[in-house]
Protein backbone atom coordinates (compact mmCIF):
# COMPACT_ATOMS: atom_id res chain seq x y z
CA UNK A 1 0.00 0.00 0.00
CA UNK A 2 1.25 3.15 -0.92
CA UNK A 3 1.71 5.97 1.59
CA UNK A 4 -0.94 8.12 0.16
CA UNK A 5 -3.21 5.08 0.53
CA UNK A 6 -2.38 4.60 3.73
CA UNK A 7 -2.76 8.32 5.15
CA UNK A 8 -6.45 8.62 3.59
CA UNK A 9 -6.73 5.05 5.01
CA UNK A 10 -8.15 3.80 1.86
CA UNK A 11 -7.21 0.61 -0.07
CA UNK A 12 -6.16 0.35 -3.93
CA UNK A 13 -9.95 -1.19 -4.15
CA UNK A 14 -11.99 1.14 -2.94
CA UNK A 15 -9.67 3.57 -5.06
CA UNK A 16 -10.50 1.59 -8.17
CA UNK A 17 -13.95 1.51 -7.32
CA UNK A 18 -14.19 5.15 -7.06
CA UNK A 19 -12.59 5.81 -10.38
CA UNK A 20 -14.71 3.48 -12.04
CA UNK A 21 -17.83 5.23 -11.30
CA UNK A 22 -16.93 8.36 -12.08
CA UNK A 23 -15.96 7.14 -15.52
CA UNK A 24 -19.58 5.39 -15.60
CA UNK A 25 -21.32 8.89 -14.87
CA UNK A 26 -19.09 10.44 -17.60
CA UNK A 27 -19.88 7.88 -20.11
CA UNK A 28 -23.99 8.05 -19.05
CA UNK A 29 -23.57 11.72 -19.50
CA UNK A 30 -21.48 11.59 -23.03
CA UNK A 31 -24.40 9.24 -24.00
CA UNK A 32 -27.21 11.51 -23.03
CA UNK A 33 -25.63 14.03 -24.99
CA UNK A 34 -25.37 12.70 -28.02
CA UNK A 35 -29.03 11.39 -27.62
CA UNK A 36 -30.25 14.88 -26.92
CA UNK A 37 -28.04 16.38 -30.28
CA UNK A 38 -29.42 13.65 -32.22
CA UNK A 39 -33.17 15.07 -31.43
CA UNK A 40 -32.57 18.28 -31.72
CA UNK A 41 -35.11 19.92 -34.03
CA UNK A 42 -33.65 19.81 -37.34
CA UNK A 43 -34.92 22.26 -40.89
CA UNK A 44 -34.05 21.47 -44.13
CA UNK A 45 -34.93 23.49 -46.60
CA UNK A 46 -34.22 22.91 -50.26
CA UNK A 47 -32.02 20.09 -49.26
CA UNK A 48 -29.85 22.14 -46.98
CA UNK A 49 -29.90 22.55 -43.21
CA UNK A 50 -30.99 25.73 -41.93
CA UNK A 51 -31.18 27.30 -38.25
CA UNK A 52 -33.72 25.70 -36.43
CA UNK A 53 -34.82 28.65 -34.31
CA UNK A 54 -36.37 29.99 -37.67
CA UNK A 55 -36.64 33.54 -36.99
CA UNK A 56 -38.42 34.11 -40.18
CA UNK A 57 -41.12 32.22 -38.87
CA UNK A 58 -42.66 35.62 -36.60
CA UNK A 59 -42.02 37.48 -40.03
CA UNK A 60 -44.66 35.45 -41.01
CA UNK A 61 -47.01 35.66 -37.72
CA UNK A 62 -47.09 39.46 -37.65
CA UNK A 63 -48.13 39.36 -41.35
CA UNK A 64 -51.15 37.12 -40.54
CA UNK A 65 -52.25 39.06 -37.38
CA UNK A 66 -52.00 42.29 -39.45
CA UNK A 67 -54.27 40.72 -41.71
CA UNK A 68 -56.57 39.69 -39.41
CA UNK A 69 -59.73 41.12 -40.12
CA UNK A 70 -60.99 43.40 -37.05
CA UNK A 71 -64.06 41.79 -35.68
CA UNK A 72 -64.39 39.79 -38.41
CA UNK A 73 -62.24 36.79 -37.21
CA UNK A 74 -61.53 34.33 -33.78
CA UNK A 75 -58.39 33.25 -32.94
CA UNK A 76 -57.91 30.54 -30.12
CA UNK A 77 -55.41 31.64 -27.22
CA UNK A 78 -52.18 29.23 -28.09
CA UNK A 79 -52.59 30.80 -31.89
CA UNK A 80 -49.41 31.07 -33.96
CA UNK A 81 -47.71 30.18 -36.88
CA UNK A 82 -46.40 26.63 -37.94
CA UNK A 83 -44.05 25.20 -40.25
CA UNK A 84 -44.95 21.57 -42.06
CA UNK A 85 -42.18 19.50 -42.20
CA UNK A 86 -41.72 16.08 -43.83
CA UNK A 87 -41.66 13.61 -40.87
CA UNK A 88 -38.89 11.77 -42.85
CA UNK A 89 -36.46 14.06 -44.12
CA UNK A 90 -37.03 17.09 -41.70
CA UNK A 91 -37.76 19.35 -45.24
CA UNK A 92 -40.66 22.04 -45.33
CA UNK A 93 -42.04 23.72 -48.13
CA UNK A 94 -42.98 27.34 -48.22
CA UNK A 95 -46.42 27.27 -46.86
CA UNK A 96 -46.83 28.18 -42.88
CA UNK A 97 -50.19 27.35 -41.21
CA UNK A 98 -51.28 30.02 -38.74
CA UNK A 99 -54.46 29.92 -36.47
CA UNK A 100 -56.35 28.43 -35.09
CA UNK A 101 -58.68 31.11 -36.82
CA UNK A 102 -62.30 31.24 -37.36
CA UNK A 103 -63.78 33.92 -40.22
CA UNK A 104 -67.01 35.21 -40.71
CA UNK A 105 -67.08 35.04 -44.41
CA UNK A 106 -66.13 31.07 -43.55
CA UNK A 107 -67.63 30.18 -40.49
CA UNK A 108 -67.63 26.50 -40.98
CA UNK A 109 -64.23 26.33 -43.07
CA UNK A 110 -60.88 24.72 -41.61
CA UNK A 111 -59.17 26.80 -38.76
CA UNK A 112 -55.97 27.42 -40.28
CA UNK A 113 -54.85 29.78 -42.24
CA UNK A 114 -52.46 28.88 -45.39
CA UNK A 115 -49.58 31.53 -45.60
CA UNK A 116 -47.48 31.34 -48.86
CA UNK A 117 -44.01 33.09 -48.95
CA UNK A 118 -40.73 32.83 -51.32
CA UNK A 119 -37.78 32.08 -49.28
CA UNK A 120 -34.08 32.38 -50.18
CA UNK A 121 -30.59 30.48 -48.39
CA UNK A 122 -27.60 31.91 -47.47
CA UNK A 123 -25.39 29.19 -45.01
CA UNK A 124 -28.25 28.18 -42.60
CA UNK A 125 -30.05 31.45 -42.57
CA UNK A 126 -33.52 32.08 -44.61
CA UNK A 127 -34.79 35.13 -45.86
CA UNK A 128 -38.35 35.50 -46.63
CA UNK A 129 -40.42 37.73 -48.61
CA UNK A 130 -43.58 38.22 -50.86
CA UNK A 131 -45.49 36.96 -47.73
CA UNK A 132 -49.75 36.56 -48.35
CA UNK A 133 -53.02 34.46 -48.06
CA UNK A 134 -52.82 31.12 -49.66
CA UNK A 135 -55.94 29.83 -48.45
CA UNK A 136 -58.49 30.68 -45.82
CA UNK A 137 -59.88 28.30 -43.37
CA UNK A 138 -58.30 25.24 -44.53
CA UNK A 139 -56.99 21.91 -42.83
CA UNK A 140 -53.38 21.37 -41.21
CA UNK A 141 -51.79 18.41 -43.95
CA UNK A 142 -51.85 14.66 -41.99
CA UNK A 143 -49.32 13.71 -43.59
CA UNK A 144 -47.07 16.77 -42.35
CA UNK A 145 -45.30 17.09 -38.83
CA UNK A 146 -45.74 20.92 -36.86
CA UNK A 147 -42.82 22.33 -36.28
CA UNK A 148 -42.36 25.72 -34.20
CA UNK A 149 -39.08 26.99 -32.70
CA UNK A 150 -40.63 26.56 -29.35
CA UNK A 151 -41.28 23.01 -29.82
CA UNK A 152 -45.24 23.96 -29.28
CA UNK A 153 -47.67 21.21 -30.41
CA UNK A 154 -50.60 22.07 -32.21
CA UNK A 155 -53.58 23.05 -29.96
CA UNK A 156 -55.69 20.86 -29.15
CA UNK A 157 -58.93 20.74 -30.00
CA UNK A 158 -58.67 23.38 -32.33
CA UNK A 159 -61.79 23.08 -34.56
CA UNK A 160 -63.77 23.81 -31.65
CA UNK A 161 -63.09 27.51 -32.10
CA UNK A 162 -66.54 29.40 -32.26
CA UNK A 163 -66.40 32.06 -35.16
CA UNK A 164 -67.27 35.28 -34.46
CA UNK A 165 -70.84 37.11 -34.19
CA UNK A 166 -71.71 39.11 -37.33
CA UNK A 167 -72.80 42.69 -35.95
CA UNK A 168 -76.33 42.84 -36.57
CA UNK A 169 -78.97 43.92 -39.36
CA UNK A 170 -81.93 46.12 -38.59
CA UNK A 171 -84.57 44.16 -36.73
CA UNK A 172 -87.19 43.18 -39.73
CA UNK A 173 -84.62 43.26 -42.25
CA UNK A 174 -86.08 42.67 -45.83
CA UNK A 175 -84.00 43.07 -49.23
CA UNK A 176 -83.92 41.25 -52.43
CA UNK A 177 -80.29 40.54 -53.00
CA UNK A 178 -78.32 42.60 -56.35
CA UNK A 179 -74.90 41.64 -57.12
CA UNK A 180 -73.20 43.44 -54.51
CA UNK A 181 -74.51 40.21 -52.27
CA UNK A 182 -73.68 36.80 -51.43
CA UNK A 183 -75.21 34.64 -49.01
CA UNK A 184 -74.53 30.60 -48.18
CA UNK A 185 -78.15 29.10 -48.57
CA UNK A 186 -77.99 26.60 -45.68
CA UNK A 187 -80.63 23.93 -45.44
CA UNK A 188 -81.76 24.11 -48.83
CA UNK A 189 -85.30 22.52 -49.69
CA UNK A 190 -87.29 22.43 -52.94
CA UNK A 191 -90.78 22.81 -52.59
CA UNK A 192 -93.36 20.42 -54.09
CA UNK A 193 -96.33 23.33 -54.32
CA UNK A 194 -93.66 26.35 -54.51
CA UNK A 195 -96.03 28.44 -57.02
CA UNK A 196 -98.24 31.44 -57.19
CA UNK A 197 -100.54 32.09 -60.34
CA UNK A 198 -102.27 35.23 -60.35
CA UNK A 199 -103.73 37.28 -63.38
CA UNK A 200 -100.88 38.67 -65.03
CA UNK A 201 -97.74 37.14 -63.64
CA UNK A 202 -96.71 33.55 -62.19
CA UNK A 203 -94.05 33.55 -59.47
CA UNK A 204 -92.13 29.96 -58.86
CA UNK A 205 -89.89 29.04 -55.88
CA UNK A 206 -86.99 26.58 -56.75
CA UNK A 207 -85.40 26.92 -52.80
CA UNK A 208 -85.83 27.92 -49.41
CA UNK A 209 -83.24 28.18 -46.52
CA UNK A 210 -82.00 30.31 -43.74
CA UNK A 211 -78.97 32.10 -44.35
CA UNK A 212 -76.48 32.92 -41.20
CA UNK A 213 -74.65 36.48 -42.71
CA UNK A 214 -74.93 38.28 -45.68
CA UNK A 215 -71.78 40.00 -47.41
CA UNK A 216 -71.93 43.04 -49.06
CA UNK A 217 -74.14 45.72 -46.70
CA UNK A 218 -72.75 49.04 -46.03
CA UNK A 219 -71.12 47.51 -42.83
CA UNK A 220 -69.69 44.62 -44.22
CA UNK A 221 -70.69 40.68 -43.44
CA UNK A 222 -73.92 41.25 -40.95
CA UNK A 223 -76.35 38.65 -39.01
CA UNK A 224 -79.46 38.66 -37.79
CA UNK A 225 -80.75 41.09 -35.54
CA UNK A 226 -81.23 39.58 -31.83
CA UNK A 227 -84.00 37.25 -31.63
CA UNK A 228 -84.41 37.22 -35.36
CA UNK A 229 -83.35 34.02 -37.78
CA UNK A 230 -82.73 35.39 -41.57
CA UNK A 231 -84.42 32.78 -44.46
CA UNK A 232 -84.18 33.05 -47.41
CA UNK A 233 -86.73 32.48 -50.82
CA UNK A 234 -85.22 31.75 -54.35
CA UNK A 235 -87.70 32.26 -56.99
CA UNK A 236 -88.10 33.76 -60.64
CA UNK A 237 -91.51 35.63 -62.15
CA UNK A 238 -92.76 35.42 -65.30
CA UNK A 239 -95.89 37.60 -66.85
CA UNK A 240 -98.19 35.13 -66.74
CA UNK A 241 -101.35 33.69 -69.72
CA UNK A 242 -100.04 35.70 -72.77
CA UNK A 243 -100.14 39.35 -70.88
CA UNK A 244 -103.28 39.73 -72.09
CA UNK A 245 -105.11 43.28 -71.49
CA UNK A 246 -108.09 43.87 -68.89
CA UNK A 247 -110.46 46.65 -68.07
CA UNK A 248 -109.21 46.01 -64.56
CA UNK A 249 -105.65 46.89 -62.90
CA UNK A 250 -104.18 43.28 -62.56
CA UNK A 251 -100.49 45.31 -61.76
CA UNK A 252 -98.66 42.64 -59.39
CA UNK A 253 -97.24 43.84 -56.05
CA UNK A 254 -95.17 42.44 -54.09
CA UNK A 255 -94.21 42.49 -49.95
CA UNK A 256 -93.05 40.11 -47.13
CA UNK A 257 -95.79 39.68 -44.22
CA UNK A 258 -94.15 39.26 -40.78
CA UNK A 259 -96.15 39.48 -37.16
CA UNK A 260 -94.53 42.78 -36.84
CA UNK A 261 -95.90 44.34 -40.60
CA UNK A 262 -96.01 43.83 -43.78
CA UNK A 263 -92.75 45.69 -45.95
CA UNK A 264 -93.03 46.41 -50.36
CA UNK A 265 -90.94 44.43 -52.64
CA UNK A 266 -89.67 45.96 -55.66
CA UNK A 267 -89.12 43.05 -58.67
CA UNK A 268 -89.05 45.24 -61.12
CA UNK A 269 -85.84 45.83 -63.82
CA UNK A 270 -84.94 49.07 -64.19
CA UNK A 271 -81.57 47.84 -65.89
CA UNK A 272 -82.66 50.11 -69.31
CA UNK A 273 -84.98 52.39 -67.52
CA UNK A 274 -88.10 50.24 -67.34
CA UNK A 275 -90.12 48.96 -64.60
CA UNK A 276 -90.86 45.67 -65.85
CA UNK A 277 -90.55 42.53 -64.12
CA UNK A 278 -87.51 40.55 -64.15
CA UNK A 279 -87.49 37.27 -64.84
CA UNK A 280 -83.94 36.14 -63.89
CA UNK A 281 -83.85 34.25 -60.57
CA UNK A 282 -83.71 36.48 -57.59
CA UNK A 283 -83.26 35.74 -54.01
CA UNK A 284 -85.04 37.58 -51.30
CA UNK A 285 -84.23 37.85 -47.84
CA UNK A 286 -85.81 38.47 -44.55
CA UNK A 287 -85.12 38.96 -41.24
CA UNK A 288 -88.08 37.05 -38.95
CA UNK A 289 -88.81 35.83 -35.18
CA UNK A 290 -86.92 32.82 -34.78
CA UNK A 291 -88.34 29.86 -34.83
CA UNK A 292 -91.29 31.70 -36.37
CA UNK A 293 -92.46 32.22 -40.14
CA UNK A 294 -93.46 35.62 -42.74
CA UNK A 295 -95.08 34.83 -46.10
CA UNK A 296 -94.12 36.13 -49.93
CA UNK A 297 -97.31 37.70 -50.67
CA UNK A 298 -98.39 38.67 -54.23
CA UNK A 299 -101.60 40.64 -54.73
CA UNK A 300 -103.04 41.65 -57.53
CA UNK A 301 -106.73 43.00 -58.24
CA UNK A 302 -107.38 43.17 -54.37
CA UNK A 303 -106.66 39.52 -53.79
CA UNK A 304 -103.73 38.31 -52.38
CA UNK A 305 -101.90 34.96 -52.30
CA UNK A 306 -98.83 33.78 -49.86
CA UNK A 307 -95.80 31.35 -50.01
CA UNK A 308 -94.05 30.13 -46.80
CA UNK A 309 -90.74 31.73 -46.50
CA UNK A 310 -89.74 28.80 -44.44
CA UNK A 311 -91.28 25.95 -46.95
CA UNK A 312 -91.67 27.46 -49.70
CA UNK A 313 -95.12 25.72 -49.72
CA UNK A 314 -98.24 27.98 -50.75
CA UNK A 315 -99.75 29.18 -47.92
CA UNK A 316 -103.33 30.62 -49.18
CA UNK A 317 -106.74 29.34 -50.54
CA UNK A 318 -107.51 32.24 -52.65
CA UNK A 319 -107.77 31.89 -56.05
CA UNK A 320 -107.89 28.05 -55.69
CA UNK A 321 -109.43 27.95 -59.35
CA UNK A 322 -105.91 28.38 -60.71
CA UNK A 323 -104.30 24.98 -59.27
CA UNK A 324 -106.90 22.16 -60.43
CA UNK A 325 -105.67 19.70 -62.84
CA UNK A 326 -105.76 21.60 -65.66
CA UNK A 327 -107.66 25.50 -66.63
CA UNK A 328 -108.17 24.70 -70.09
CA UNK A 329 -110.52 22.26 -71.86
CA UNK A 330 -110.11 22.21 -75.61
CA UNK A 331 -113.72 21.53 -77.23
CA UNK A 332 -113.46 22.31 -80.82
CA UNK A 333 -117.29 22.16 -80.96
CA UNK A 334 -118.75 23.77 -84.56
CA UNK A 335 -121.93 25.14 -85.00
CA UNK A 336 -121.97 24.51 -88.90
CA UNK A 337 -122.71 27.84 -91.10
CA UNK A 338 -126.23 27.66 -91.59
CA UNK A 339 -128.61 30.27 -93.32
CA UNK A 340 -132.25 30.44 -92.25
CA UNK A 341 -135.43 32.01 -94.92
CA UNK A 342 -138.53 33.57 -93.04
CA UNK A 343 -139.71 35.23 -96.32
CA UNK A 344 -137.48 38.06 -97.70
CA UNK A 345 -135.79 37.71 -94.49
CA UNK A 346 -132.72 35.85 -94.86
CA UNK A 347 -129.91 35.44 -91.91
CA UNK A 348 -126.52 33.35 -91.93
CA UNK A 349 -124.68 31.98 -88.86
CA UNK A 350 -121.41 29.28 -88.08
CA UNK A 351 -119.25 29.52 -84.86
CA UNK A 352 -116.71 27.11 -83.33
CA UNK A 353 -116.58 26.97 -79.77
CA UNK A 354 -112.78 26.14 -79.27
CA UNK A 355 -112.18 25.89 -75.76
CA UNK A 356 -113.50 26.74 -72.07
CA UNK A 357 -111.23 28.37 -69.49
CA UNK A 358 -111.98 27.65 -65.74
CA UNK A 359 -110.32 30.78 -63.95
CA UNK A 360 -111.04 32.39 -60.98
CA UNK A 361 -110.01 35.88 -62.40
CA UNK A 362 -111.98 37.43 -65.60
CA UNK A 363 -110.16 40.79 -67.13
CA UNK A 364 -113.87 42.30 -67.29
CA UNK A 365 -115.51 41.03 -63.67
CA UNK A 366 -112.11 40.58 -62.05
CA UNK A 367 -112.32 38.17 -59.43
CA UNK A 368 -115.00 35.42 -58.99
CA UNK A 369 -117.44 35.45 -55.61
CA UNK A 370 -116.03 33.32 -52.75
CA UNK A 371 -117.33 29.47 -53.44
CA UNK A 372 -117.53 30.89 -57.12
CA UNK A 373 -115.39 30.03 -60.31
CA UNK A 374 -115.30 31.88 -64.16
CA UNK A 375 -116.49 29.72 -66.91
CA UNK A 376 -114.52 31.05 -70.08
CA UNK A 377 -116.36 30.01 -73.50
CA UNK A 378 -114.16 31.26 -76.53
CA UNK A 379 -115.54 31.42 -79.52
CA UNK A 380 -113.98 31.48 -82.70
CA UNK A 381 -114.50 31.54 -86.73
CA UNK A 382 -117.82 33.35 -86.22
CA UNK A 383 -120.13 34.69 -88.94
CA UNK A 384 -123.87 36.35 -88.02
CA UNK A 385 -125.29 37.95 -90.61
CA UNK A 386 -128.44 38.84 -92.55
CA UNK A 387 -128.47 37.45 -96.28
CA UNK A 388 -130.08 37.77 -99.57
CA UNK A 389 -130.77 40.62 -101.61
CA UNK A 390 -133.39 42.06 -99.60
CA UNK A 391 -130.31 42.40 -96.22
CA UNK A 392 -130.34 46.60 -96.51
CA UNK A 393 -134.42 46.48 -96.41
CA UNK A 394 -134.10 44.99 -92.57
CA UNK A 395 -132.66 46.31 -89.48
CA UNK A 396 -130.28 44.02 -87.25
CA UNK A 397 -131.61 41.39 -86.02
CA UNK A 398 -132.27 41.28 -81.93
CA UNK A 399 -130.91 38.28 -80.36
CA UNK A 400 -132.80 36.89 -77.48
CA UNK A 401 -129.76 35.91 -75.72
CA UNK A 402 -131.79 33.93 -72.70
CA UNK A 403 -133.49 31.94 -75.67
CA UNK A 404 -130.15 31.46 -77.53
CA UNK A 405 -127.83 29.96 -75.15
CA UNK A 406 -128.60 27.75 -71.42
CA UNK A 407 -126.41 26.01 -69.11
CA UNK A 408 -126.98 23.65 -66.63
CA UNK A 409 -124.58 21.70 -63.96
CA UNK A 410 -123.87 18.01 -63.61
CA UNK A 411 -127.19 18.03 -60.92
CA UNK A 412 -129.61 19.66 -63.93
CA UNK A 413 -129.41 23.31 -61.98
CA UNK A 414 -129.85 25.86 -64.34
CA UNK A 415 -126.86 27.95 -64.24
CA UNK A 416 -127.66 31.86 -64.96
CA UNK A 417 -126.07 34.32 -67.88
CA UNK A 418 -126.66 37.21 -66.93
CA UNK A 419 -125.12 39.11 -69.83
CA UNK A 420 -126.90 41.00 -72.06
CA UNK A 421 -124.85 40.49 -75.02
CA UNK A 422 -124.12 37.58 -76.89
CA UNK A 423 -120.47 37.38 -78.12
CA UNK A 424 -120.65 34.14 -80.05
CA UNK A 425 -123.23 36.43 -82.18
CA UNK A 426 -121.33 39.69 -82.90
CA UNK A 427 -119.61 38.81 -86.20
CA UNK A 428 -115.58 38.98 -85.92
CA UNK A 429 -113.06 37.34 -88.49
CA UNK A 430 -110.19 38.78 -86.90
CA UNK A 431 -110.89 38.21 -82.61
CA UNK A 432 -111.82 35.34 -80.74
CA UNK A 433 -114.59 36.14 -78.65
CA UNK A 434 -115.20 34.96 -75.08
CA UNK A 435 -118.31 34.54 -72.75
CA UNK A 436 -117.68 34.20 -69.03
CA UNK A 437 -120.39 32.87 -66.49
CA UNK A 438 -119.99 32.14 -62.56
CA UNK A 439 -120.57 28.36 -61.86
CA UNK A 440 -119.92 26.89 -58.24
CA UNK A 441 -116.28 25.89 -57.85
CA UNK A 442 -117.69 22.10 -56.69
CA UNK A 443 -119.45 21.86 -60.49
CA UNK A 444 -117.88 18.82 -62.48
CA UNK A 445 -119.64 19.62 -65.71
CA UNK A 446 -121.42 22.16 -67.71
CA UNK A 447 -124.41 21.17 -70.11
CA UNK A 448 -124.15 23.88 -73.19
CA UNK A 449 -127.44 23.99 -75.26
CA UNK A 450 -126.62 26.70 -78.13
CA UNK A 451 -129.75 27.88 -80.49
CA UNK A 452 -129.29 31.45 -81.66
CA UNK A 453 -133.34 32.82 -81.90
CA UNK A 454 -134.27 36.26 -82.41
CA UNK A 455 -136.42 39.02 -84.07
CA UNK A 456 -136.26 40.81 -87.13
CA UNK A 457 -137.87 43.93 -88.48
CA UNK A 458 -138.17 45.54 -91.45
CA UNK A 459 -136.44 49.14 -92.04
CA UNK A 460 -138.30 51.87 -94.26
CA UNK A 461 -136.85 50.55 -97.06
CA UNK A 462 -138.33 47.17 -96.22
CA UNK A 463 -141.79 49.24 -95.48
CA UNK A 464 -142.01 50.26 -99.17
CA UNK A 465 -141.36 54.11 -98.56
CA UNK A 466 -137.94 54.69 -100.51
CA UNK A 467 -137.23 58.14 -101.01
CA UNK A 468 -140.49 59.39 -98.85
CA UNK A 469 -142.00 59.84 -102.28
CA UNK A 470 -145.71 58.57 -102.71
CA UNK A 471 -145.24 58.18 -106.43
CA UNK A 472 -142.47 54.94 -105.31
CA UNK A 473 -144.78 53.60 -102.27
CA UNK A 474 -144.75 50.24 -102.07
CA UNK A 475 -141.47 49.83 -104.24
CA UNK A 476 -139.23 47.42 -102.64
CA UNK A 477 -141.41 46.16 -100.02
CA UNK A 478 -140.73 43.14 -98.10
CA UNK A 479 -142.63 40.24 -96.59
CA UNK A 480 -142.78 39.64 -93.88
CA UNK A 481 -141.92 42.61 -92.02
CA UNK A 482 -141.11 42.01 -88.90
CA UNK A 483 -140.87 38.33 -87.01
CA UNK A 484 -138.98 35.55 -85.13
CA UNK A 485 -135.70 33.14 -86.11
CA UNK A 486 -134.30 30.12 -84.89
CA UNK A 487 -131.77 27.73 -85.82
CA UNK A 488 -131.52 24.42 -84.39
CA UNK A 489 -129.59 23.30 -81.39
CA UNK A 490 -126.14 22.48 -81.07
CA UNK A 491 -125.49 21.13 -77.16
CA UNK A 492 -122.62 19.81 -76.07
CA UNK A 493 -121.19 18.95 -72.37
CA UNK A 494 -118.01 20.67 -70.62
CA UNK A 495 -116.28 18.30 -68.13
CA UNK A 496 -114.89 20.55 -65.33
CA UNK A 497 -111.45 19.71 -64.61
CA UNK A 498 -110.70 19.35 -60.20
Amino acid sequence: MSKASQRSGQSNAQIARRYTARVGTAVLMSAAVVTLAACSPSLQLDGHEVDSKAPFLKQIEDQWRNDLGQGTSSTGDKAGCWLARDKDTDEFDRTAFCGPVRHLEKPDAGVWDAYSFDAAVSGKSVTVDDIGLKDMGTSFPANRQAFRADGADLPKNADQLAAPKAPPLPTGYVKRLGSENSIELKDRTAPKAGKIIAPNVQVTVTDVGHVDTITGEADGIMGPADGEELRAIVLSVKAERGGYSSTLDTTPAFSIQTQKGRKTLDLSDKTYGGTTITSEPMTIVAGVPAGQDAQLVVGVAGVDQTLSLRTGERTSTTAKGYYRSSTTVALNKQFSTTQLTVGNFMIRHGVTFSKADIVPFSPTAGWAKPGKIWLQLTCTNVDFDKAGENDWRYNDPVVNVAKSITFTDDKGAKIPYSDKDLPCLQDSYLTDRTLSLEISDSVRSVRVNYAPTGTFSANKEGMGFDAGDLAFLGTGEVFPKNGTFAFKPLTFTITVPQ
